[in-house]
């Protein structure tokens, strides 16, 4: 469970780092929907 929980939070901000690359992490809602659809 703490793997498949830790593997979730690299996903999370593999996705941070790629919409920051993409220039579009500025949003905070895109962050958030983001990290949800992610953990969903």
């Amino acid at each position: 469970m703490y793997v498949s929980y830790g593997v979730g939070i690299a996903f999370a901000v593999a996705t941070y780092v790629i919409l920051l690359f993409l220039g579009v992490a500025d949003n905070p809602l895109t962050i958030f929907i983001a990290i949800v659809a992610v953990l969903a």
